[in-house]
């Protein structure tokens, strides 16, 4: 016999397990025996919710169309075989459609619009409120609901920037997340430029850089290439001070794309500074809208070296809350030294062959590590040597 489709409802699912407390009464086991059958032969009212308008004259024809009429709403029971053989409930699969309708119920609920993303909730809790005598005759013992399509339903709902997304493997435990975001300007367009502009000091904080510039405006393929921010910290070796350079690329998208292109774009300059990132907003496990893409990004940086800075921002007023730092880069040999060069020139630098250190070209030479006092100042020994050779 071909099962009829029904509309399956959370209502209808949780009226059969009402009427199952009553017919599975005597050890409450999930097991329907033909005593139970025969004491609640009598109540037609539970008999015909638990079959519909099928026959149930005897035990055996009871339990076919018991299991038809269950079938229809993805409660499955096995039958043991014999004359007297029970039936013992075996899964309850709840389908796509009702997780698509308990999110958008929840993404609109006072709960969730006021929630914050990150913090984990449980669905069982949920599922609870639509179906208490579901849960009552389960003694809460959710092994036998399968909620495997449920979940692919409830993550696919979203609404303006916000869905939900579920820890991996078979957890109950979801959360609320923010979907593929774009940092926005007053206008509502796109502005790479303009979340540089927010964030430039915050990441030279963070990484205790002596200066980042944010050279997206200048750069236009000139001697920076494609760099977005570049910065360098002195650092002081065996031989004397050099400058460790970073290097960043940044993205206003946390799109799959956009990152993709991050990567590609930073691992071309690993050449030419010891340290590269990549910044990307909402680029965090707990915000990402994609955890296994998220893995297999973090996995892919790590294999080339980079760093990841991920920057938080309020997905309604695209204002900055924090920058931070997801994995650092691995330290790498420059190769080649144009940005280096570059680097002290615009900065106006030079290495101190006399004190080995880093310092200014200006008069007051300034990080020089050799001076010598005088009657009212100090003076770089370099200098004063200069002017000793010019007499």
């Amino acid at each position: 016999m071909s099962i009829k489709t029904v509309e399956i409802t959370f209502e209808k699912i949780d009226q059969i397990f009402k009427f199952l407390k009553e017919l599975d009464s005597d050890k409450h086991d999930f097991s329907i025996t033909i005593r139970e059958f025969n004491n609640a032969k009598e109540k037609v009212d539970v008999i015909k919710n638990l079959v519909g308008n099928r026959n149930y004259s005897d035990w055996n024809t009871f339990k076919q169309s018991f299991i038809e009429f269950n079938t229809q709403y993805n409660i499955s029971w096995q039958s043991v075989q014999g004359k007297g053989g029970p039936i013992n409930l075996y899964n309850i699969e709840l389908p796509s459609y009702l997780g698509e309708q308990l999110a958008k119920s929840l993404l609109d609920s006072t709960e969730f619009k006021n929630a914050g993303t990150g913090g984990e909730f449980n669905i069982y809790n949920y599922l609870k409120l639509r179906m208490p005598n579901l849960f009552i005759y389960l003694e809460d013992d959710t092994r036998y609901i399968s909620l495997t399509d449920f979940k692919e339903g409830f993550k696919s709902v979203s609404k303006g920037s916000f869905g939900f997304k579920f820890k991996q493997g078979r957890s109950p435990l979801f959360a609320k997340t923010i979907n593929e975001y774009t940092y926005l300007n007053k206008s509502e367009s796109q502005d790479e430029l303009e979340l540089g502009n927010q964030i430039v000091e915050k990441v030279r904080i963070l990484l205790d850089l002596d200066e980042l510039d944010h050279i997206q405006s200048e750069r236009k393929g000139g001697k920076y290439q494609n760099y977005d921010f570049i910065g360098y910290k002195k650092k002081r070796n065996p031989t004397g001070e050099i400058l460790e350079t970073y290097t960043f690329e940044l993205k206003a998208s946390n799109k799959v794309a956009s990152i993709s292109e991050a990567i590609s774009q930073a691992t071309s300059y690993k050449s030419t500074s010891n340290f590269t990132y990549i910044i990307i907003p909402m680029f965090d496990k707990k915000l990402f809208h994609d955890e296994h893409r998220f893995d297999s990004f973090l996995d892919l940086c790590k294999e080339n070296g980079l760093g990841i800075l991920t920057v938080e921002v309020d997905p309604k007023k695209h204002t900055v809350l924090d920058v931070y730092e997801i994995i650092g880069p691995r330290k790498l040999e420059i190769l080649d030294y144009n940005l280096y060069f570059s680097i002290l020139e615009s900065k106006n630098l030079e290495y101190c062959q006399f004190c080995s250190s880093i310092v200014s070209k200006e008069s007051e030479r300034s990080g020089c590590k050799w001076t010598v006092n005088l009657e009212t100042d100090s003076k770089c020994m370099k200098i004063l040597f200069q002017e000793k050779m010019a007499k």
